[in-house]
């Protein structure tokens, strides 16, 4: 065996990288760049050497190829996610597609980067792993799960305006806690808040209104948390005592944030998330422009992320046919001038949004059947919960 090394020129609390690569100079390129930031390396040629190291080894981040030799990536990727389940991983490729990305996401991996990635690109994608990693220690030594939640709400609390980068961190750490109740990911509030953010960035807004628009996108469903897991998790239609209880959670949400200074925009796009241009959303019904702006633009990309995502009830939809069905909606459940804006958008560059925050496969036929059948039935599919 070869290339099972450890080099370091950080101190003792810098962080432990597993970097995995067949390529010998591919090693080394990434391991001088993620020395000179100061962090300690350890490296190997292929999956098995890697898993016997994190075995072995004290590990913070593995950044490993896809294609090798013996193990590929995604087999490692799929091994060290079930083993070392607080280990993240990041994925690198020199022979990008969508497909592989969305099988990649899917198993675990934290980010996906393509060959050659840049320097600054790694290390930036490092470092918001170790971000996310050092507040799941710090929650009693636990992985990510609902017992942290106190824990961030502490930290939310804590927090002023001037600690805006700590502000970021601990929103996206508690939306990561609150995603893996529900949807099993700790993603789709990220993805959400990204969509809104580049969505809204097309009305001219300010950078403080965008940055609680993005805020507002993390926590748009931390109400949820007062919902039992029986309506929560339900795969089948909500009974009707179940979907009023259900459509308490923006006031909740609105409840747990609004005393919060640098959070009291956002939560206006908490409590509004869920009504519908035509009035006929909830919790209190309003209409058109009476919605506040980031909860209409909001409003948008949260569907959109829910019909290009599976869920238990219900394949993923195509981009084609989700993107269709918001233009159906328009006037109805969401703002026209929403939907312009977002219609006006190439479908390439939605697309590559959605490729970096979470991959979608291109159309599938039964993806048009479903969405076929739900346009239909007038679009109110009781299993497009969002």
């Amino acid at each position: 065996m070869q290339n099972l090394t450890c080099t370091s020129s950080g101190g003792a609390s810098a962080g432990h990288i597993l970097i995995v690569d067949d390529e010998p100079h591919i090693r080394e390129v990434i391991r001088g760049v993620v020395e000179a930031a100061g962090y300690r390396t350890y490296t190997a040629e292929n999956g098995t050497q890697a898993l016997r190291l994190l075995h072995t080894q004290p590990v913070d981040v593995m950044v490993a190829d896809i294609i090798m030799p013996e193990m590929s990536g995604l087999t490692l990727l799929r091994e060290a996610t079930r083993q070392f389940p607080d280990v993240p991983v990041i994925l690198l490729t020199g022979q990008p597609s969508v497909e592989a990305a969305v099988h990649a996401l899917r198993l675990g991996a934290r980010d996906f980067l393509t060959k050659p990635a840049p320097g600054e690109e790694i290390l930036r994608s490092i470092e918001k792993q170790l971000r996310l990693r050092r507040f799941w220690k710090s929650a009693r030594g636990a992985a990510p799960g609902q017992n942290n939640l106190a824990h961030y709400f502490a930290h939310v609390h804590l927090l002023s305006e001037v600690d805006e980068e700590k502000i970021d961190t601990v929103l996206r750490a508690l939306a990561n806690v609150l995603d893996a109740r529900e949807h099993q990911t700790q993603s789709h509030s990220e993805r959400v808040s990204t969509y809104a953010e580049f969505l809204a960035r097309y009305f001219s807004l300010s950078e403080k209104t965008l940055r609680d628009i993005r805020r507002g996108g993390l926590l748009h469903d931390i109400g949820k948390v007062a919902l039992p897991d029986y309506i929560l998790l339900k795969q089948g239609p909500l009974s009707l005592a179940e979907r009023e209880q259900m459509e308490q959670h923006p006031r909740i949400g609105y409840e747990i944030l609004r005393d919060i200074s640098y959070l009291r925009q956002a939560a206006e796009i908490v409590l509004h998330h869920h009504e519908r241009y035509n009035g006929k959303g909830y919790p209190l019904g309003l209409r058109g422009k009476e919605i506040p702006l980031g909860a209409r633009v909001f409003a948008v990309v949260d569907s959109f992320d829910a019909m290009l995502s599976d869920r238990p009830y219900r394949s993923a939809l195509s981009f084609a046919v989700a993107r269709a069905e918001i233009l159906r909606c328009s006037g109805t459940q969401f703002d026209p001038q929403v939907v312009t804006y977002f219609a006006s958008i190439p479908s390439q560059t939605w697309v590559n949004l959605i490729a970096e925050k979470y991959p979608q496969l291109p159309g599938q036929q039964q993806d048009v059947q479903h969405a076929r059948g739900w346009a239909n039935r007038g679009g109110n599919d009781t299993r497009l919960r969002v």
